[in-house]
């Protein structure tokens, strides 16, 4: 059965730091990505999530362009997840959908994940 993914983009600043962190583990940055959430995903429970960037610094905001910014996205890029990690991403959004803010999808959830391993 193959695996299933989600796509993303990264705030900038966070995907230099991925790529930099997938290179000296030798590997790409998506791979190296679905390995931290792997990891990440196994020790955390979706009823209690608390989100980690709670200021949203290094969460997309979009209409930026239309307002002359600089964009802060980064391109697009697949995460393949087993079927027990990708089901917590899921359980994960319905939590916080249900008890902080219907906007939240899977991205929102992947950044903070990413963003709580480069603050450890």
């Amino acid at each position: 059965m193959a695996r299933k993914r989600y796509v993303v983009r990264l705030h900038k600043t966070i995907r230099t730091e991925m790529d930099m962190l997938a290179r000296k583990a030798g590997h790409l940055t998506p791979t190296f990505i679905s390995n931290i959430l792997e990891e990440e995903l196994a020790s955390i429970e979706s009823e209690k999530y608390k989100i980690f960037d709670e200021e949203e610094i290094f969460q997309l905001k979009a209409g930026g362009m239309e307002k002359g910014e600089i964009p802060m996205a980064d391109k697009q890029m697949s995460v393949y997840l087993s079927e027990t990690a990708y089901k917590k991403v899921s359980d994960i959004v319905n939590y916080l959908k249900r008890e902080v803010d219907k906007s939240i999808g899977p991205s929102y959830v992947i950044r903070d994940i990413l963003y709580r391993y480069l603050n450890k």
